[in-house]
């Protein structure tokens, strides 16, 4: 993000992208949409913070309701119960891919097994 908004286009000034991810690791919840929402503070005012928070957040709301609204209609078919009960893991694999890209190195089958109550399998 700081490539593209600081770097590529000259949005923000670095001192003031670096306070903004400051203040944004303060707080809780999703920092990608809060420094976004900062950002657009930054470059627009109240306006732009407000578009901003809205363009970063409506998309996700959007898909939530269709789902929510497809479930509802749905929901009592086979079929849609089968598709829905497939997102499960689909979405435990984007988790885990997530993980693996954010880390330096991929979790070991081993430091898992050592730290939960599964006895170890593997000589680590």
């Amino acid at each position: 993000m700081q490539a593209e908004i600081q770097e590529k286009r000259g949005w923000i000034t670095k001192q003031d992208f670096v306070e903004g991810l400051a203040l944004v690791n303060m707080l809780p919840g999703p920092g990608a949409a809060q420094l976004g929402i900062f950002l657009g503070h930054a470059k627009g005012g109240l306006v732009g913070g407000t578009l901003a928070g809205i363009a970063f957040i409506l998309p996700a709301f959007l898909i939530m309701l269709a789902l929510s609204a497809a479930y509802d209609a749905l929901g009592a078919l086979a079929v849609a119960r089968h598709a829905f009960y497939g997102i499960g893991p689909v979405v435990v694999g984007i988790f885990a891919a997530a993980v693996s890209i954010g880390s330096a190195e991929p979790p070991s089958v081993c430091a898992f097994r050592s730290s939960s109550a599964l006895p170890p399998r593997c000589s680590c």
